[in-house]
């Protein structure tokens, strides 16, 4: 061995000790800290299923006795009790054949004017599907649906469960599937008494669909009393069953009755193994373990299981792996614990602040419970504060929050307390509150004063806050829950738009927990083709022709039924998925008008909605040639619709993509016009083939002169322009009458057609061609 090797053997020594103290220490060091995060995750974990859990069952507990009363209340009515006596003793009725015993009740003045009461109990309690009359043996004599081609009139409902108990005096729910829908959905029934004799039964039902935004809140499984899941924020777990389920236990006709199949496979439940003095359990093939909780709802019906995903207690084996690499060396160990230190810091300053904003709750909770007076929470946070990082720099911000801090101090009182919860993010307390209007004073003060000048390295700027607003008591009984619907006000807020401020109440959660459901869902809509499109005509005021339709989209959600493109569209903006949906909807449309070339003698156009968010794409255009491509029609019968507020963004751009679109043929109109910012010189610029006229003006131009000039103007003005005009919702003769009157060029609504899918459409289209020519034969 030489001199110099011997030389190094010290140093080397000395290394490879550090670097293993430095290791041991890191693992140990590491290993206490992923523990005890564990233990505050989990007791997090706990603290929210407890609490979600228990905002579920009372809201179900207090929905469910709400309907059982409406059932109740009809079962007393007078009218009904007599219309049930009458029927039961004509017992001839009985015996004919269904479609028989529909016309007969049908044609009864009497029971026609309970079937528009029953429609009407329907449709003010808001989430009943139905409401339907069954005399004794079963024969359903009236039912809010009596219009409708599912009508229940005149069917023999005996065999169902919830006749059985209602017409033997009990007053009883359960969960069956619905013959004539096939739609699962909770049944209740109450007996109708007629001196201590029961003649009848009153049932509703309400879509099991309704329970299903309760139970996504904390991504629930709602199993019945025979362990079959009925529903779950996870829908692939649906109409599976329990390890100890007792389901089949049940004949195979009861089963097709309740359940609609016979076989329902096993959802696994087992420990999760890897975690230690941490309690979770694996569900099925996923894989993130989950903290589960079950309670019993609606007596013994139902049994609800929260599972809640506890991903973050597996950081340990992720801290491990970064052991090994610290093991590198002493400079990169000391770099990532300054950094691990640092992080650290900013999650116990937060948590740190949180929880003291829940102790100064707490308190405050104690404070009005003996008092009896109200206090308020405010979640106040800065919009697009990181445009101001990005424009000047942290430490800048970090100085205008204080500036904003101090502004906000200076309006609330002395008693008050403001919490700054993150970068952006402030919580406020006000205590001794009177009413919600003097919050709402103090939120309106602390607007304008964020909303104040602020001079910045001399630029003036001119900032704005959401705020979102909970009560005590109303709003939440425990700090978490004050504080978690506060954050919920203002998540709605932020959806709307910016600078405002709202109180929470409890259909802001139900939303909430829809609309991310919602947008997970429109993902795998697309996949397995639930999207569909319908085309609704437009008819020609000049030669009464069939001159097109619009494309417009629907959506069959497999459980909650069709959905309204109203809620799912804004949905889709948000997160962008209208880019995927977008060119689904234009490429389906264009399909189908090569489809009817093939068919008819005659072409068609048809027009298409294209989203601002789509044009904000640069392969817009080159998207819209494929499509053409692939399709192969004339582009003159594709028109493209686009809204008025597109033409305020980006106009330059806009207007180069308007002119191709033109120059290879296709027409340009100009969507629910009148409704944003009209403006002569932007038409002349974009040069535009069509305007149609929103409906809001066209619903009340009969009775209201403001509208019907307004819409006089616009035609006059299209006129001029060499415009075509196509008014929307036209729903009345009399709009059709003055429409035409005006000059109008043609119409769209219900009057003329409901929207039809395609072959309803080629029927139509047909028919009217063939009526319209006799006419002129005739002449």
């Amino acid at each position: 061995m030489s001199p110099q090797s011997l030389k190094r053997q010290p140093f080397v020594f000395f290394f490879l000790f550090a670097s293993l103290i430095w290791a041991l220490l890191a693992w140990f060091s590491t290993r206490l800290y992923t523990t005890w995060q564990a233990e505050q995750a989990q007791e997090t974990i706990e603290e929210r299923a407890k609490e979600g859990m228990h905002e579920l069952e009372d809201g179900l507990g207090r929905t469910i006795r709400l309907l059982q009363y409406v059932t109740d209340l009809l079962s007393r009515y007078e009218n009904i009790r007599e219309a049930v006596d009458r029927e039961n003793r004509h017992s001839a009725i009985s015996q004919l054949p269904e479609e028989q015993r529909r016309l007969y009740y049908e044609k009864q003045p009497r029971l026609r004017l309970i079937n528009e009461e029953l429609a009407y109990a329907a449709k003010d309690a808001d989430v009943i599907s139905n409401i339907w009359i069954m005399k004794k043996d079963g024969i359903t004599i009236a039912s809010g649906n009596a219009s409708d081609r599912e009508s229940f009139v005149g069917t023999r409902f005996d065999y169902r469960n919830y006749f059985i108990d209602g017409i033997s005096g009990k007053k009883r729910h359960q969960y069956a599937f619905g013959v004539r829908t096939g739609i699962p959905g909770l049944f209740f029934a109450s007996p109708i008494r007629q001196d201590n004799h029961t003649i009848g039964v009153v049932a509703s039902k309400v879509n099991l669909s309704y329970l299903y935004n309760w139970v996504s809140q904390i991504n629930g499984i709602l199993i019945d009393k025979y362990g079959v899941i009925i529903q779950a924020g996870n829908h692939q777990f649906e109409m599976m069953s329990l390890p100890d389920a007792t389901v089949h236990m049940l004949s195979e006709k009861h089963r097709m009755d309740r359940y609609n199949r016979t076989e329902f496979p096993v959802l696994s439940i087992t420990p999760w193994e890897g975690i230690d003095k941490i309690q979770l359990m694996q569900i099925g093939d996923l894989s993130s373990p989950f903290y589960v909780m079950t309670t019993k709802i609606m007596g013994d019906e139902f049994t609800l299981m929260t599972a809640i995903d506890a991903s973050s207690l597996l950081a340990r084996t992720e801290h491990r792996l970064f052991l090994i690499i610290l093991i590198g060396g002493g400079m990169l160990f000391f770099l990532v614990l300054t950094v691990v230190a640092y992080q650290f810091q900013i999650l116990q300053r937060i948590r740190q602040r949180r929880a003291m904003a829940k102790q100064l709750i707490n308190r405050e909770i104690s404070r009005a419970d003996a008092s009896g007076k109200q206090f308020a929470v405010m979640y106040i946070d800065m919009d697009a504060f990181k445009e101001v990082n990005d424009t000047f720099d942290y430490e800048t911000g970090d100085n205008i929050l204080q500036v904003i801090n101090e502004r906000i101090q200076e309006v609330i009182r002395k008693t008050d307390t403001i919490i700054r919860r993150t970068e952006d993010t402030f919580i406020t307390l006000l205590n001794d509150i009177g009413s919600p209007s003097d919050v709402e004073n103090i939120a309106i003060k602390i607007q304008e004063a964020i909303h104040a000048p602020l001079d910045v390295s001399g630029v003036t700027l001119r900032l704005t806050a959401s705020i979102g607003i909970a009560m005590y008591p109303t709003d939440g009984q425990t700090a978490s829950q004050i504080l978690r619907h506060a954050d919920t006000a203002l998540y709605s807020i932020k959806e709307k738009g910016r600078a405002e401020y709202a109180f929470y109440h409890t259909q802001m959660s139900v939303d909430l927990a829809a609309r991310n459901r919602l947008d997970a869902d429109m993902e795998k809509a697309l996949e397995q083709k639930e999207f569909f499109l319908v085309y609704q005509p437009q008819l020609s005021l000049k030669t009464g022709k069939l001159i097109g339709c619009e494309a417009l989209i629907r959506w069959q959600h497999p459980t909650r039924g069709l959905i309204s493109p109203a809620e799912f569209i804004p949905v889709a903006e948000r997160t962008g998925f209208i880019n995927s949906l977008g060119p689904w909807i234009l490429d389906e449309a264009c399909r189908q008008v090569k489809a009817w070339n093939d068919e008819l003698s005659a072409s068609i156009r048809v027009a298409v909605n294209i989203s601002p968010i789509q044009f904000q794409r640069r392969d817009l255009l080159n998207s819209i040639k494929v499509v053409l491509e692939k399709n192969t029609f004339p582009p003159s019968q594709l028109e493209l619709e686009m809204t008025e507020t597109l033409m305020m963004t980006d106009t330059e751009r806009v207007l180069l993509i308007i002119q191709e679109l033109q120059e290879l043929g296709m027409q340009i109109s100009i969507d629910d016009f009148g409704t944003g910012y009209s403006s002569l010189a932007y038409l002349r610029k974009f040069d535009a083939n069509v305007l149609k006229i929103d409906r809001a003006f066209v619903n009340d131009m009969v009775t209201n002169i403001n509208d019907r000039a307004i819409i006089s103007a616009i035609i006059n003005m299209a006129n001029s322009l060499e415009y075509q005009v196509i008014a929307e919702g036209v729903e009345t003769t009399e709009q059709y009458v003055l429409l035409k009157e005006l000059g109008c060029h043609a119409i769209q609504g219900y009057w003329f057609s409901t929207p039809l899918p395609p072959d309803d459409f080629i029927r139509f289209y047909n028919q009217h061609t063939q009526n319209l020519n006799k006419q002129t034969a005739n002449h």
